[in-house]
């Protein structure tokens, strides 16, 4: 995405190591950096670069820990909803100037594009978004 080259982005820009590591967590956290080690084991990532993935993350504010004994547990600070909201957000400001018909119009887009692949996940998705944020029956989207 060259055209994004020069965008600085206020949100925590995030590896594919630390977004693993994050995936991880959000299924089954609390861990600790040894736990998340034995997930990862397999890929040979070694223990210190295991610790130093959950201190970025922390450091960003996107870990939060707590202590248990001598070891540190990692949870995350947000929920993967909470993170693409925050995405969204940045978007509709930095990039749609704050038009959120035009981030509308882009997800619209985005999922035209993979209409012909898991429809139906798409509208299990919707519906399941639907009946976790229902809307006043009064509020209109045409505005």
């Amino acid at each position: 995405m060259d055209w994004l080259a020069g965008f600085k982005s206020k949100t925590p820009s995030l590896g594919t190591r630390e977004l693993s590591v994050l995936n991880l967590l959000w299924a089954k956290a609390p861990l600790s950096a040894s736990d998340v080690h034995q997930h990862f084991l397999a890929s040979g990532i070694g223990l210190n670069t295991i610790q130093s993935t959950l201190e970025r993350l922390h450091r960003k504010q996107i870990l939060s820990r707590s202590k248990s004994g001598r070891t540190f547990l990692y949870q995350p600070s947000l929920t993967q909803t909470e993170l693409t909201s925050a995405l969204i957000a940045e978007i509709q400001h930095e990039i749609a100037e704050g038009d959120m018909n035009l981030v509308i119009s882009g997800f619209e887009t985005y999922l035209d594009k993979y209409k012909n692949q898991s429809i139906d996940r798409k509208s299990e998705k919707i519906d399941s978004l639907d009946s976790n944020h229902p809307t006043d029956q009064n509020t209109r989207c045409d505005d």
